[in-house]
């Protein structure tokens, strides 16, 4: 990958809106100039409040945006170009990334004050809270840890479907490596290693608390509950599922990275239970599902071939996700392997327990024993 492709050049695009400013950033609702593109395209801008002038603070954050660029997983919003500079030149870089309207802090306020949306569904609720979990897992599993997840920057898409700003969690670092962006990496390995346990439970305060209001249907605490970071209240869930799920994050014996990989066990355990969600979409679950473990590299023989067969059928006859004649004889052929396997191994097996046994009929058991003692010796 060249970085260089990714330089954006500012003057094709128009400021809409000032959208937002956090501690790091200023943020911009932007649109493509009508003389560029005949359709109106509308992307994030995000100014940078940290002045970059000194070449090596240059480099520190190209850096940046070379691991952001190549993290393509597909729950982390992408980052289509920057600039070192703002549209009027000042020194204060630009970033340029996908526009989602909606914030998942939003969706559960509004939740809150009883503004139900119709597409928050119980299948909805379940794929957040599953892509939430993964998303931890792509970054604990680098070694990168988030001090907790905001869920003013977990985004959702037109799906529903949770995207993460992670261009915010790289630049939350301690004001000594800020304000020293050409420090040595010897200096960051050490706060790493002092820190890194901290802020992987943060990590897990974070998705429980925003698992807890995603599974809580009222509650006029939340944003006070998500920023204090006290023990679980589990009042108003009465779900077993619920409680058990929210359990695995307050474990006291595991790591973080034990913790998450509880949470995603018992997600994907019950992530086709009614007595978890009620109503859930099956197909429309395991699409997205089968899509996180397909990039993370986990084999599609995670499913038994009932449930690849039914995944088949799924993308045949359209049911809960579009027809896709490819999909379908992906997971047909997939399901008849190992249906194959399994009858094969059960035949082979069956056969060499009849072909034993008949042997030792014909010759005695004591025979059969003095034969096979050649085999047993070191």
């Amino acid at each position: 990958m060249r970085l260089g492709n990714y330089v954006e050049e500012l003057d094709k695009y128009q400021v809409i809106q000032q959208i937002g400013e956090d501690a790091f950033f200023i943020k911009f609702l932007i649109e493509t100039k009508p003389i560029i593109s005949q359709e109106k395209q509308y992307f994030l801008a995000k100014n940078l409040k940290i002045p970059i002038i000194k070449k090596n603070e240059q480099a520190q954050f190209l850096n940046l945006m070379n691991f952001i660029i190549e993290e393509k997983h597909p729950s982390i919003i992408k980052l289509l170009g920057f600039n070192l500079f703002t549209v009027d030149g000042q020194p204060f870089p630009t970033s340029i990334s996908e526009y989602y309207h909606s914030t998942l802090c939003g969706r559960l306020w509004e939740e809150t004050n009883g503004k139900h949306h119709p597409l928050w569904t119980s299948t909805k609720k379940f794929i957040c809270i599953f892509g939430i979990a993964m998303i931890i897992k792509c970054f604990h599993s680098k070694n990168i840890f988030l001090n907790g997840i905001d869920p003013a920057n977990i985004y959702l898409d037109e799906h529903f479907y949770p995207k993460i700003d992670a261009l915010n969690y790289s630049l939350h670092l301690p004001s000594n490596v800020l304000n020293n962006l050409d420090c040595e990496k010897e200096e960051r390995n050490d706060f790493e290693r002092n820190s890194s346990t901290d802020q992987g439970h943060n990590d897990i305060s974070s998705f429980a608390f925003i698992t807890y209001h995603i599974l809580k249907k009222e509650d006029s605490n939340f944003i006070e509950e998500i920023s204090i970071n006290e023990s679980i209240n589990a009042n108003g869930i009465t779900n077993e599922y619920h409680l058990a799920l929210l359990g695995k994050c307050v474990d006291t014996e595991s790591t973080p990275i034990e913790k998450i990989e509880k949470i995603i066990g018992f997600l994907l355990e019950h992530k086709n239970d009614d007595l978890f969600f009620n109503d859930l979409n099956y197909a429309e679950i395991n699409e997205y599902v089968m899509n996180i473990l397909e990039f993370m590299n986990d084999k599609i023989d995670f499913y038994s071939p009932i449930a690849l067969y039914y995944i088949a059928m799924s993308y045949l006859n359209g049911i809960g996700v579009p027809k896709d004649m490819g999909k379908f004889r992906k997971y047909r052929v997939s399901g008849n392997v190992m249906s194959l396997s399994i009858i094969k191994s059960f035949l082979i097996s069956h056969f060499f327990l009849i072909s034993i046994s008949k042997y030792v009929v014909s010759i005695g058991i004591n025979n059969f024993f003095q034969s096979i003692l050649p085999f047993c010796k070191n």
